[in-house]
This record gives structure tokens, sequence and C-alpha cells, in this order.
């Protein structure tokens, strides 16, 4: 009997090891899993990007890498260019990573003064620029608001995760 039951504790052992490679865990209470922006949406789900760089160079990875994870799941309450907080459970480790949003938290939009359009606006006509079409996973780095010029100045981190390039768009203040 010992023979059988060693073998099969093992293979079992060994089944449910393999069923987690790909993918992390992070916890539904407590901080987001992600905060960032919404950079894409297509087939009922959406692509948020971190603007807060995380080192792994300590580990041998990348200094400066900008996680980026696409969501299924209530993707009709979110809009191009709003800055979310995601809570998610798992997520496959690709890149971007790809999960499922179980709570969601639309971050509240910014209107500086003497400005027509919020932030988001800001961000979702600077996303539509030709200069973004061949990015796959643009970061939004900063968004500003020059009520001078009544311009706004989104400035996007593009490119390979290695070698990223900043790249600012600007869109003017108005409906």
């Amino acid at each position: 009997m010992t023979k059988i039951i060693t073998p099969l504790i093992l293979l079992l052992s060994l089944l449910y090891s393999n069923s987690q490679v790909g993918t992390s865990y992070t916890p539904l209470w407590g901080e987001p899993g992600i905060e960032g922006y919404v950079v894409q949406k297509e087939d009922g789900r959406f692509l948020v990007v971190s603007s807060e760089a995380q080192n792994f160079s300590a580990r041998g990875g990348t200094e400066e890498f900008y996680d980026a994870i696409w969501f299924r799941g209530m993707s009709e309450q979110v809009s191009l260019g709003e800055k979310v907080q995601v809570w998610y459970s798992h997520v496959l480790e690709s890149y971007p990573g790809q999960s499922s949003a179980e709570k969601l938290n639309m971050l509240p939009r910014i209107s500086p003064s003497g400005a027509v359009m919020s932030e988001a606006e800001a961000v979702r006509q600077a996303l539509a620029s030709d200069k973004l079409k061949e990015h796959r996973v643009p970061v939004v780095k900063s968004v500003d608001y020059d009520e001078g010029h009544q311009v706004w100045r989104v400035l996007f981190l593009v490119g390979e995760i290695s070698g990223k390039q900043e790249l600012t768009i600007e869109v003017k203040d108005r409906k």
C-alpha cells in the first residue's frame, strides 16, 4: 500500500506545483494590485499600465519596469485615459499580464483651474495620436497642464521593456 501512496502523493504535488507556473497571487484586500492609466480597450477587456517604475535589478532583472495587465470584467465601467486602481487575485505573467478585475476604483478626475478638459480626456486624446500607433504598451509618465498656452503635455515612455524612450504629446485644451 505504501508503494502506491508515496508515488501518488509525489505525482499530485508535482501536478499542483506545475499548475502554479506562470501565475502570481495578489490578495484581494489592502493595497490594489496595480494603479495606473487605462491605455487600451478591446474585446471586453482593458489594459492598465502603471506610471510608477519597479526596480528588479537586485534580482537580475531590469532597473525600470512598468507593470501592465490586461483585465477582463468591468471594462464597461472604465474609459481610455482614466487613472484607476485594480484588485485581482491571479495574473498570467506574460507581458502585459492577463487577469480578471475583482475590484475597481476609478481615481477622481483632475481638472486644473482654467482647464476645459480633464486629465483623463487629455490622456485619451494623446493616446489617439498617430505617434503612439506602433507602441503596444505606452506608459503615461506624467500629465501637465500649461494654463498660459492652454495645452496639456502628456509624457509617455514607449519602446521595449529594456529600452524605453520619452515621447511628449501636446493636446490643445478644448471640447
